[in-house]
Formats: C-alpha cells, sequence, structure tokens
C-alpha cells in the first residue's frame, strides 16, 4: 500500500456512482465476511495481507460515500488486528492505516486525535525509511493545523514536505505541497507569491501529464480571481477546471466547478443561472452517493432563498443539509449551519429558536477552538439583553 496506490483507489472509488460504489462495498463485505470464517487460525503472510487489503479498500469505499464512522470503525479493525498480531512485518501497513485514520478525525473536526494519528504513522515511517509517505504524512497534518489557524506550524510543515518531495523526485508531491504554500500566501495577503506558486504547480502537473491536478490548480486560480472581485477571470479558469474534468469524466469535480459557477452567476445576480446549477451540482453528488457535497450544495442553495427573501425555503434547506452533516459527523458544517439556522430565527422574531441553535453551534465550535466562537458568544449575550 505506497503512496501512489492509495491515490488510485481514492481516485477509483470517487469516479464511482452510488449504485456502483454499493455493489463493490457488499462484495467487500462478503470477502471479508468470508476471509475471515475460512481462515480462522490462519496467519501466514499471504492471508493477514489479503485481508488488512481487503479492510483497507472497504474503508476506502466508505470514505467515497461519506459515510465516515463505517471508514473509522473498518480501519480501526484493521489497525486492532496488526497491533494484536504484534508483528514488524506490518510497519509499512501500520502507519498507513494511523495515517488514513488522522484523515478522517480532520475531516470530522476532531483535531487533537487526527494529530496524534498523524504523529504516530510519522514514527512508524521514520523507522523503516519511508521518504514518500513521511512527505504524504507531514501534508496532511500541515493541513490541519492550517485548518486551526496555526498558519506558521502549517507552513513549516509543507516546506518540509516540499523538500522530501524534492530528494525524492515525487513530482505530484512537489506540486501539491507547492499548492498549499500558495494557499497560505494568499491568506498572508501576498497574493501575487500565491499566483506565481500556482502557476509553478501547474507547470509540475503539466510536465508529468496530470490532466486532473491541472484541473484542481485552475480551480484554486479561479477562486483567487474571485475573493479579488474579478468575476470575469475567475469565471474563465472555472470554465477551463470544467472542461478538463469533462474530459476525464472526474463527474465529483464536475460538482464541485459547478458549485462554484454557481456562486459567481450569484454574486452576478443572475439568481435563475445560479439555482439550475446548484441543482446539476446537487444530482450529481446524489448519483455519486456523495453526502458531503450534498449537503454543502444544499447549504448553498439555502444562501440563495436567503438573499431572495425566501426565509422559510432557506430553513428547509438549512435543516436538510443540517441532517446530512450529522449523519456524516461533519461538526464544522453542523456549527455553521446551526449559527445559519440561528441568526434566521432571530429574524423571525423567535428568540427562543435562536439561541438554542446559536448555544449548539457555540457548544460544537468552542472545542474545536473556532474562530467563530467570540461572535457566536456576542450574539447570544445580544439576545440576553
Amino acid at each position: 500500500m505506497q503512496s501512489q496506490s492509495r491515490v488510485n483507489s481514492q481516485r477509483f472509488w470517487g469516479a464511482l456512482d452510488i449504485v456502483e460504489k454499493q455493489k463493490r462495498i457488499g462484495l467487500l463485505q462478503r470477502q471479508l465476511l468470508e476471509y475471515t470464517f475460512s481462515h480462522q487460525g490462519q496467519h501466514d503472510e499471504k492471508n493477514i495481507n489479503h485481508r488488512l487489503n481487503i479492510w483497507h479498500e472497504l474503508g476506502l469505499a466508505y470514505c467515497s460515500i461519506g459515510d465516515f464512522r463505517k471508514a473509522l470503525n473498518t480501519f480501526q479493525e484493521a489497525l486492532n488486528f496488526i497491533n494484536n498480531n504484534e508483528d514488524d512485518d506490518y510497519i509499512d501497513i501500520q502507519s498507513t492505516l494511523l495515517h488514513q485514520l488522522g484523515w478522517l478525525y480532520s475531516v470530522v473536526g476532531k483535531v487533537k486525535e487526527a494529530v496524534d494519528l498523524y504523529q504516530q504513522s510519522l514514527k512508524l515511517k521514520d523507522r523503516i525509511g519511508d521518504i514518500p509517505g513521511t512527505a504524504a504524512t507531514l501534508h496532511k497534518l500541515a493541513l490541519v493545523y492550517g485548518n486551526s489557524g496555526d498558519i506558521d506550524k502549517a507552513f513549516g510543515l509543507y516546506q518540509q514536505s516540499l523538500k522530501l518531495t524534492e530528494e525524492v523526485g515525487d513530482i505530484q508531491g512537489q506540486a501539491e505541497n507547492l499548492q498549499n504554500l500558495a494557499r497560505i500566501y494568499i491568506y498572508k495577503k501576498e497574493v501575487d507569491r500565491g499566483i506565481i506558486l500556482y502557476q509553478r504547480s501547474l507547470s509540475l502537473q503539466q510536465m508529468i501529464g496530470d490532466i486532473e491536478g491541472q484541473a484542481a490548480t485552475l480551480h484554486n486560480l479561479a477562486a483567487i480571481f474571485n475573493d479579488l472581485g474579478n468575476l470575469e477571470q475567475a469565471f474563465a479558469f472555472y470554465q477551463q477546471s470544467l472542461n478538463i474534468t469533462e474530459t476525464t469524466g472526474d463527474i465529483r469535480a464536475k460538482a464541485i466547478t459547478l458549485n462554484n459557477l454557481a456562486e459567481i452567476y450569484a454574486r452576478k445576480e443572475d439568481i435563475d443561472k445560479a439555482i439550475n446549477l446548484y441543482q446539476q451540482s446537487l444530482e450529481i453528488f446524489e448519483k455519486l452517493g456523495d453526502v458531503q457535497g450534498k449537503a454543502a450544495t444544499l447549504h448553498n442553495l439555502a444562501d440563495i432563498h436567503v438573499s431572495l427573501g425566501d426565509i422559510t425555503k432557506a430553513i428547509a434547506l438549512f435543516q436538510q443539509s443540517l441532517e446530512l452533516e450529522e449523519k456524516i459527523g461533519n461538526l464544522q458544517g453542523q456549527g455553521m449551519t446551526l449559527w445559519w439556522l440561528g441568526d434566521l430565527a432571530q429574524q423571525q422574531g423567535d428568540r427562543k429558536a435562536a439561541c438554542n441553535y446559536l448555544q449548539k453551534s457555540l457548544d460544537i465550535f468552542e472545542p474545536l477552538k473556532s474562530t467563530y466562537v467570540e461572535e457566536i458568544k456576542h450574539k447570544l449575550d445580544k439576545l440576553s439583553d
């Protein structure tokens, strides 16, 4: 289970529709059950590796449909199996599982657990001299710190990861690190430096023929110009990205780009076009069984209806989004949606409901040490006056 094979597996699962995913998940579940019963007491290397590979693929499959709880349980079960065998022959697989668990905990907002798992993975990778794996985990760890607001820590980890990818000639890894360093420069308002790094990343992706990576970089460049208010340039980059995803058949990336194009149309006050693109995006996420993408799109549609003054429709969409976010354990998404519901309840004059929603949002954001905590507290204080 090397880094590249993990990437290929994730892309494979991401490209399947929900019906095919469910069929393959059922097959993996049966294989695991049959293998467990038919090979009881057999602990030779071939049998152990086969079982671990089934667990790993099943975990990735659950990730692809947004069922993070089942993915966590599956990866943890595989890790427990390795720990019980106490065999150094499986350190590489153990480090991979720790890496996957770290990513899952970061997705559901459990930062402390994610950092701990990534650090455990790094120790094992250092022990076996897995430089590409170390670079990949440093990259993910940097993402966690960046999302938690520790930008300087994230920047240092991305630089460490970049140096390792340069040492081993991992062009794709270099491109990914340059992209995230670019994001930090954008965050620091050093936009020109950020754009330069994105362009370097794009050149590397073109060098190795990474079409999907090029689409992602064009998407990120579009986001920069969107934030700068240059909607025409943003639209052009998003359209280039969309053209690539339609060529490659990456329908999930297409759904994400349609979401962003919808935002541009909304900013241009072409609401009908925006709603149409959000609906197209929603249909794709539903087809893929991507619960997280569906929740985000429902949230965006709710935002549109707020701008139209249709508060009843907006609340219904936010509640649908919240239900999905709770299903997959997306704490960040739950916190934001509860905040919106609180604000809308306040607009409708329902102070009790507003306080209830905002308190729930605060209860989620406080353990995450979110920057939103003080603003929500301020809103609650005003409602209590």
